[in-house]
């Protein structure tokens, strides 16, 4: 199906050709600001809650970085927490405590596959996909998608970037990391991301 523009994108969710969600796009300015200073919110609970750094990925860094903000044709928020550990079954065993603490707290909504989890914010308004990533040996892991194929130094030190007002931490390299993910990431594609290929990491 090609998608040109987002009046494409709208009409073929309106002629169901698209599942309906709740866009972007269909969101006020009020409503993105609130996901916005909510986003932040989570990242400063993990941060002090959990001692682990949350950071934008995919789709929301790229709109972070391309549009200025949130993709209109998306409907979530990727997250990614770097892990502190470092083996596999330490980083596997530290999401499942992460899983249960965020269920004590009433925040966790769906344990997806190991090292993806959908969780609330705490104004439990607007749900976030949270991922996993990792450092061995200075090579960069992020499930799905990275398998030690980039260096940390894509990610670390991660640095200070103000998106609707709101100060955030993003890769340090993350151009480069979207490169990598998406390709041809500056360049508006409503099919983007359709063909990655999710690895088995964990």
């Amino acid at each position: 199906m090609e998608i040109n523009n987002l009046e494409d994108f709208k009409r073929l969710v309106q002629e169901n050709k698209i599942k309906d969600k709740w866009y972007f796009y269909k969101r006020t300015e009020e409503t993105k600001q609130k996901q916005a200073i909510e986003m932040l919110s989570l990242i400063n609970y993990f941060k002090q809650k959990l001692n682990l750094l949350l950071y934008p990925v995919s789709g929301t860094l790229l709109g972070i970085l391309r549009e200025h903000d949130f993709i209109s044709h998306d409907n979530d928020v990727d997250l990614a927490y770097l892990s502190n550990k470092n083996t596999k079954d330490e980083v596997l065993k530290e999401f499942y405590q992460i899983c249960n603490f965020l269920e004590s707290e009433k925040l966790l909504t769906k344990i997806c596959k190991k090292g993806q989890l959908h969780c609330f914010g705490e104004s439990k308004t607007f749900k976030y996909d949270i991922w996993t990533s990792f450092i061995i040996n200075n090579k960069f892991y992020l499930i799905p998608i990275i398998n030690g194929e980039l260096n940390k130094s894509v990610l670390l030190p991660l640095k200070n970037y103000i998106f609707r007002d709101c100060c955030l931490n993003i890769p340090f390299n993350s151009k480069k990391l979207l490169t990598y993910i998406y390709q041809d990431w500056e360049t508006i594609n409503f099919n983007l991301g359709s063909n990655l290929k999710w690895k088995n990491i964990l």
